[in-house]
């Protein structure tokens, strides 16, 4: 009897095969417009972008790896431009080939097979002014890379890339020019000099201007469920308020997407306080995805703990990265951030002595008040009219607090010039709820709604 012997493959490709690959293989074959087939495609994809760690799309092709290669060749080039491609392999030859195939002009750097390819091989294929270009545009880049992340990481500074401007872009347009056009070597270097040093500076002056901003700033995300604000102190320093409805621990609700979206869209690397006025089955699992997806310096919350998954993954995950936690009813807000007094408040609990409930926030800035005031149950809302509220000059209140039995009180008590309404479903009041008050309405329902407070100036915009 002959010895039966498995063959290993240590090839680049076709690789060794996992058991459980070799098992799905011998299953019945899926076809590939079915919903069993989609969903093996789904989460393959995820497991992809899992891996890579990106929340960008991945791309999968049912070819080989040259056909593959093939497709980045065809999608990123046009027939009669130049590449350089170094030559010092099986596979370099293969990239080499394709590109002729495409109708490239290939500049082959041909290096002993094996031999690893280093920038200075590039810059001496490229020629000396173009190699000195390439080390000078490298080391501007790490730079300026090492200033952003430092510079992120610093207390109270929101760095933020600056949106393309005409000269931004003509600048771009320079740099390129400088480096693939022909012409005197002069106006070269200053093309590519003159456009690296204007780009490099609007970074650095927004981030100037983020970290030396005199004016309070806050933004009610758009469609956000319930309350979801966004405040920019002076001095830069970024605080996200977050509260959820009262709701079923049955009824887990999902990611609040524009809020983590509008946050990522402002290029915030670091929140340095994170306010839930209330943790409710609606709003944890944002509060867990922005502890997650930022840097946050201090949590703050009322101390409730209510019996929900992710709120108790949120408590783990604070606590193993040694985040700093402010449990309010034991210890009030009383505290000023850039010269903003902020003052918290809660409902006498059922503890004698200590507080319990939603959190109501009190901004002050340059003599001008906010006042947020979270969503709440029917006897929440009326024990907090019993006990009254400040005046302010902006109520910020989430379409859940919308009632006849709050509303009317609420506008009486408070006097505001500016109602901000925020939530997915916030409309305007009608007139029966907000009776003989002539202020100014503003509904974050389809667009954000920005309230700018400077030295005897309150402005609301959408």
């Amino acid at each position: 009897m002959e010895p039966m012997y498995r063959p290993r493959l240590l090839t680049p490709g076709p690789v060794e095969l996992h058991p459980k690959a070799l098992e799905a293989l011998s299953r019945p074959q899926l076809h590939h417009r079915s919903d069993a087939a989609k969903q093996v495609f789904l989460q393959a994809k995820a497991g992809l972008e899992a891996a890579f760690q990106t929340q960008g799309q991945v791309l999968l092709l049912t070819g080989s790896g040259t056909a593959a290669m093939d497709a980045l060749v065809q999608n990123l080039f046009a027939p009669g431009e130049r590449v350089l491609v170094p030559v010092h392999g099986n596979f370099s030859e293969r990239w080499a080939k394709i590109a002729t195939e495409a109708g490239l002009e290939v500049l082959r750097l041909e290096l002993p097979w094996g031999q690893v390819v280093r920038p200075e091989h590039l810059e001496s294929a490229v020629g000396p002014f173009a190699g000195l270009l390439l080390t000078l545009s490298r080391w501007l880049l790490e730079i300026l890379l090492w200033l952003l992340g430092a510079a992120a990481a610093l207390p109270g500074v929101a760095v933020r890339w600056p949106e393309p401007s005409l000269v931004q872009i003509l600048a771009y347009l320079a740099m390129l020019s400088g480096i693939w056009l022909t012409g005197s070597r002069l106006r070269r270097w200053l093309l590519v000099a003159g456009g690296l040093l204007v780009l490099t500076g609007s970074c650095a002056w927004s981030a100037l201007q983020v970290w030396q901003r005199d004016y309070l700033e806050m933004v009610a995300t758009a469609g956000s469920r319930e309350l979801a604000l966004v405040a920019t102190y002076p001095g830069g320093r970024v605080m996200v308020i977050q509260a959820g409805i009262p709701r079923p621990v049955a009824q887990p609700g999902a990611v609040d997407r524009r809020l983590v979206g509008y946050l990522h869209g402002q290029q915030l690397l670091r929140l340095d306080y994170l306010a839930a006025l209330s943790i409710t089955a609606q709003n944890a699992p944002t509060l867990l995805a922005l502890v997650q997806e930022f840097e946050v310096a201090e949590f703050w919350s009322g101390g409730e703990r209510p019996p929900l998954a992710a709120y108790w993954e949120l408590r783990n995950y604070l606590g193993d990265h040694r985040k700093r936690v402010r449990n309010l009813a034991l210890e009030p807000l009383a505290t000023a951030v850039g010269g903003v007094q902020i003052a918290s408040r809660q409902l006498p609990g059922n503890i004698p002595g200590r507080s319990a409930g939603p959190v109501i926030l009190q901004l002050t800035y340059q003599g001008q008040q906010v006042l947020i005031v979270p969503p709440g149950s029917a006897d929440w809302r009326a024990r907090c009219l019993a006990a009254g509220l400040p005046p302010s000059q902006v109520l910020i209140l989430p379409a859940a607090n919308l009632k006849a039995d709050f509303l009317p009180d609420c506008l009486r008590q408070v006097a505001p010039r500016f109602l901000i309404l925020t939530g997915s479903k916030a409309a305007l009041p009608p007139a029966a709820l907000t009776g003989s008050w002539q202020g100014a309405v503003s509904a974050a329902d389809r667009q954000n709604i920005t309230v700018t407070i400077r030295p005897g100036d309150i402005q609301v915009r959408p």
